[in-house]
């Protein structure tokens, strides 16, 4: 949704850098809010998204970049 609305804005972009954060604890228990997932798209990227169709699903199929914290990682 994020991706459509600032396409849609006419704003002036060469690429959208999204960040998602989530409370971790460390081994001692403390929670800090912590970045776990960083999302990034070139305008060209986004450009060829036909949003009419576009399924949500494949947001981190279609970046330029991503990264996942290793607590969100796959093992």
């Amino acid at each position: 949704a994020a991706l459509k609305a600032i396409n849609d804005s006419g704003y002036n972009y060469q690429k959208i850098l999204i960040k998602g954060y989530f409370l971790l604890s460390d081994k001692f228990g403390n929670s800090t809010d912590s970045e776990v997932v960083r999302l990034e798209y070139s305008k060209g990227t986004v450009e060829r998204i036909n949003w009419d169709s576009f399924l949500f699903d494949n947001v981190f199929d279609i970046t330029d970049t991503v990264w996942l914290h290793p607590s969100f990682q796959e093992q």
